[in-house]
Order: structure tokens, then sequence, then C-alpha cells
């Protein structure tokens, strides 16, 4: 964490001097003025860890500085510097929430070393405030959350990582995460997850989690190196169930094949007035002789020809048009002009906003 910035509220333009010039041989940015007025100006606008006000000051008094910066900004460590030090003073800095109080002329090293515990108490209270924000979030967080070691050991786990894992933070503490894994991706991961922590570079791979109850759950875990001072401290890493989507992937991988392997014609149109061709399956091309890939993007009036009954296409734009489920019987023609007779059942395909296509199962008739 890089160190905190110092405002310096000083009247005394030789005071304000030498103090900048201390603090600065420090490390330390600093902003300098001669004001109450000023110093709370400078503090609206920039964000400082540490102030040294003077108590008293030509427009306002010290404590009523420190009182309205602690007012804006409760993680400021203020330190009261005066040369006209008393109890009472002393008793009322304290009391607003000042970090020290210090009588001039002060002993520099006494200044500098009071100035490097205030910083460092700002420092661990923005760590805290940090780690207690993240803490927030990730508890909050959709997806897992987790936290290892150098060697992969597992230091924190959010309750989202939990959930998905089927295990307690106990059980991970005690038995690790590797338990859980499914038997038939168990060798894999953990041959993929040792290979990363040697080469100290990131992992992610999609595997299956079997919870005690049986349940399964796909997931997708993606880890990064967290560097410290040129090495690998640990790692941070998120862990998503993706279960819906690999249901969804397999339906549509099974339902795909079904498709391409079905005996039945079936073609997909959009529900524009093109009625376009987004599907159709080898069936479909075998019985008009058009390859999918002279079809895709084409109306299916392609299929229309000198013998198409124009009663029937009126017909069938009207039932279209209905928006419900229908049958038709048409005369189509193939690519290379042939004509055959086909009843096509087309049945609507809705969301929300309505009919988005047809998907169209098409039979040829005896006799073509």
């Amino acid at each position: 964490m890089n160190m905190p910035s110092i405002l310096i509220v000083e009247d005394n333009a030789d005071q304000r001097h030498m103090l900048c010039r201390l603090l600065e041989d420090e490390g330390y940015a600093i902003e300098a003025c001669g004001t109450g007025v000023e110093g709370l100006d400078l503090a609206r606008r920039a964000r400082f860890g540490v102030a040294i006000v003077d108590l008293r000051l030509p427009d306002m008094t010290g404590t009523r500085v420190l009182n309205q910066l602690r007012h804006h900004d409760d993680r400021i460590q203020v330190i009261i510097h005066t040369a006209y030090g008393s109890f009472d003073s002393a008793k009322s800095s304290v009391n607003f929430g000042a970090f020290a109080y210090l009588e001039k002329p002060s002993d520099p090293d006494e200044l500098i070393a009071t100035v490097h515990r205030a910083a460092a108490r700002w420092m661990g209270d923005a760590l805290q405030r940090s780690e207690r924000r993240y803490q927030t979030l990730a508890e909050l967080s959709p997806v897992g959350i987790f936290h290892t070691d150098a060697n992969g050991v597992y230091k924190y786990v959010n309750r989202r990582w939990c959930e998905i894992a089927g295990l307690t933070t106990e059980e991970v503490k005690n038995k690790g995460w590797m338990p859980a894994l499914h038997p038939a991706d168990e060798r894999r991961v953990i041959e993929e997850w040792y290979e990363a922590l040697t080469e100290e570079r990131g992992f992610a791979s999609q595997y299956r989690l079997q919870h005690q109850g049986g349940r399964v759950v796909w997931v997708y875990c993606q880890t990064r190196p967290e560097i410290k001072e040129d090495a690998v401290a640990g790692y941070v890493g998120t862990l998503t169930d993706v279960t819906r989507q690999r249901v969804a992937e397999e339906s549509l991988r099974v339902l795909n094949a079904a498709l391409e392997q079905a005996q039945v014609a079936v073609a997909v149109l959009s529900a524009d007035e093109d009625y376009r061709f987004v599907y159709a399956n080898p069936a479909f091309s075998q019985m008009t002789g058009h390859l999918p890939d002279e079809l895709i993007g084409r109306s299916f009036r392609i299929l229309y020809g000198p013998e198409t009954d124009r009663e029937a296409v009126e017909r069938q734009q009207a039932l279209f048009a209905a928006g419900e489920s229908f049958t038709v019987e048409l005369v189509n023609h193939r690519r290379d002009g042939t004509a055959f007779t086909a009843a096509w059942q087309l049945d609507p395909v809705r969301d929300r906003g309505g009919v988005t296509h047809w998907v169209a199962i098409v039979c040829g008739l005896p006799g073509t």
C-alpha cells in the first residue's frame, strides 16, 4: 500500500517550510497551507492520511479544523502541533479524535516518529476496511470465490463456493476440496491443478463435482497467481456453476444429432415476410435436392414452380398470418425442376414478443 499524503495547516511560514522539508525527506507527498479554510478546502479536493494542524490559526482554532477534518473523513490521523500547549487544549484535541498532541518546538525525530506511527495506523485502518469490503463483496458474489496459499492449500472460501461444491468451510479446511471431485474427472483435474502449481501459473478447467447426496454439478474453475515481492504468495480463484449450460449444450447436441439422423424432413423458417430457411436437415435436402448451404437464408418460395397452386399459396399465407399450427399440401419443385407434392405441418415458435420462427415437418405424398 502506498504511503499516505500529508496535509500541513500552519500559519507560520518558517514552521511550514521546516515541516515540509522534514517530511518530504521521509518520502511523503505534502500539501501545505496557512489557514484553516485553505486546509479544509484541500481536504475536500484530495485524500490525506495524516494532517498536522497548528492549534492557533488566523481564522479558526486547530480543534475546529480537527473536528471538521474528522467529520469529512474519519480515517484521517490528525496531529495537533502548537506552541501554546495546555492541559485543556490537549484534552480537547483528544476528545475530538486527535492522533497525537505535540508542543513546539518539537524534537524533529519525535515529530517524524509520530508521523510514521500515524501513517502506519492510517494504512492499517485502510487495509482492514479494504479487507472487510472484499469480504462483504465476496459473500454477496453469485460465483464461488477462494484463496489459497502458494502450495494450493485453501485459506478462504465464500458461502457461494460452499454451496456449489457441496462442502462446508470446516470440511475444506480439514480435507481440502479434491474429495468432492467426480471420480470420472478426478485424475485429470488433479494433474492439471498440480501442473499449474508447479509452473506457478493460473489454472482453468471445467469438470464435475459430486455432492454427498449424489448430485452432480458441472463447474468452471479458474485461478490467478497472487504476486508479492516478485514471488507467488498464493492464488485467487473463482468457481462457477455451469450445470445448466452443460445440460443445455448436451440437450442441443442430442437434438441436433436426432434431427440430422431423422428420416423425416425437417426445416426451420424465420417468421418474417420472406420465411427464410434457418435450418434444414439432411432428409429435407434429400427430398428437395437442395443442400443446406443452398437453402439457409433463402425464402422457402425457392421451392415454388410452375405447377405450384397459387390458391394453396394464398391459403398458406393466411394461415401463417393467423400464427397457429396448420397443415397444407403444396406442389413443390426440386432443385432439378421436377415437381412433387408434400404435406407441410407448420408449428409456430414463440417468445414473449410473439412468433419468431416456424418448424416445418414435410412429408412427400405417394406418387411424387
